[in-house]
Parts: structure tokens; sequence; C-alpha cells
């Protein structure tokens, strides 16, 4: 007798076929076969299930390699930038407020006087990293999803990873290291500056 399913040679009586693992059923008297099609049915399960797993497993990893880079935006260097020496001053941590100590390059000038005019040239599509800038911190949010956030303009935000030691109203200058337009607004890495001598 032949298996009805996948033509394998089996015993007459057999309950299960030899080859495919299908399971043969004899009604009566007569050679009618039933066939419940296992093996089948377990072959399209599993390719099913390992789609489902090939998937996941991508989008885990999709996610992990988002995550490591946002985590890693990391400053350029600022090249051929006149007005940057390489002199690094520190502002000494005040005992009596116990204020964050914060480092601060010294530069020869500053590129822009106002937010405004570096916010007009951002959307006019220069490229300012390495440029420097003073302005008015107009909101301080220390909680913001780009860490510290100093807001100088509806769509200026320079922020950092550590607290400025600044507060709402301060006037402070710093230069660009990594500027992101995200979400129709600019997000500004920075170091803080001071005019050398």
């Amino acid at each position: 007798m032949k298996c009805p399913f996948c033509s394998g040679e089996i015993s007459s009586d057999a309950k299960y076929c030899d080859y495919c693992g299908s399971e043969i059923t004899n009604k009566s008297s007569s050679t009618v076969i039933n066939v419940t099609n296992n093996y089948f049915k377990e072959e399209k399960r599993n390719k099913k299930s390992l789609i489902i797993a090939a998937g996941t497993v991508f989008a885990f990893v999709l996610i992990i390699v988002i995550i490591v880079v946002v985590k890693n935006v990391k400053t350029k260097p600022i090249a051929n930038s006149s007005s940057v020496q390489v002199t690094t001053s520190v502002i000494q941590e005040d005992k009596t407020n116990a204020n964050p100590v914060r480092s601060v390059v010294l530069v020869d000038s500053i590129d822009y006087a106002d937010s405004a005019d570096f916010e007009n040239a951002l959307n006019e599509g220069l490229n300012l990293e390495g440029k420097t800038v003073t302005f008015q911190v107009r909101e301080f949010h220390p909680n913001s999803a780009f860490g510290y956030n100093m807001w100088a303009g509806e769509h200026l935000n320079f922020c950092s990873s550590t607290h400025p030691n600044t507060k709402e109203g301060d006037i402070v200058s710093v230069r660009a290291d990594k500027i992101i337009s995200y979400a129709k607004s600019w997000i500004i890495y920075y170091t803080f500056v001071e005019i050398g001598d």
C-alpha cells in the first residue's frame, strides 16, 4: 500500500506513514484513506515561527543600534577656527552655592552677538558648528529630552548632559559644537566660552 500523501510504501495496517508522519485512517472495509496533514501543518507553523522570531530579533537589534547612536552623539572638533585659542580656564566652584565647576574655552571674539542672528543664520542653512554666540537664557529646563536645556528662543535650545550652572535671565556665551535640526527646532550642544586676553 502507498501513502496517499507522499506515495511512500507503507504496510496496509499502518496508522502513520513512516516517511511523512501523516496519520492514515481506514474507514470500514473501503479503501478510503483520510490523511491528516500533520507533517506539513507543522512545517508551516515552524516557518511562521521562524519569520516571527527573525522579525523580533531584527527589531530588537534596530532598537539597540538607535539607542547606541543617540547616546554616542559626539561633538566634532573645530577645524580652521581662527577665533579659538587652545587655552582652557575653569570657573572655580562657589562654596556658598555649591555650584558645579564648568570648563570655559577662551576665544578672541564672539561670532554672533545675539540668539536672533544666530537662529536666522541657522535657518538660512549656514553651518554654524564651531561658531560662538552670546544669548540670554529665557527659560531653563533641567529635565528635557536632550539634557539640561537653556532655551534662547522659540526654536533655539542649547543642551548639555551636565548642569550649566545658569538660570533664567543669565547672559552666556557658548561655542556651538554640534547642531541638530529636530522637530522644527535647533538642538545645540555647546562649550562655554569667554573673550581671552
